[in-house]
């Protein structure tokens, strides 16, 4: 069913892309190698990634082991319109081709929720 902000919610998906999406290739891992039968593609989409974060993990009160953590993430979103049939598995990888270095992202989690966009959180690959 159609709603009458169907087109505005287009226009403005639209605009944002316009200004933040970026070239990324995206490849499809299978027995942690690139999966044959899912050949790699290039979308542009909108990659946000988030702060480092550092964290200590202990024991608790037994302190039976004391641990450090550093990890950065992302959130990729992508039109589903112009995107309709891409599909994502855990570790799949994701490339930010324009950004220095090209890094490497891989998939945590995929949403399938949103109507107008498939929202991919990602972790250090």
């Amino acid at each position: 069913m159609s709603s009458p902000f169907d087109g505005l919610r287009d226009a403005v998906t639209a605009e944002v892309d316009l200004v933040f999406a970026e070239a990324l290739r995206i490849t499809f891992i299978k027995d942690g190698r690139p999966d044959p039968d899912r050949p790699a593609v290039e979308i542009s989409a909108v990659l946000r990634t988030h702060d480092q974060e550092s964290r200590s993990f202990s024991g608790g009160a037994s302190r039976d082991f004391q641990s450090e953590h550093a990890s950065g993430g992302a959130v990729l979103r992508i039109d589903r319109a112009k995107v309709p049939d891409l599909s994502f598995r855990k570790r799949d990888t994701v490339q930010a081709l324009d950004r220095p270095g090209a890094p490497t992202f891989s998939v945590l989690s995929v949403d399938t929720r949103n109507h107008v966009r498939l929202i991919v959180e990602l972790g250090e690959a």
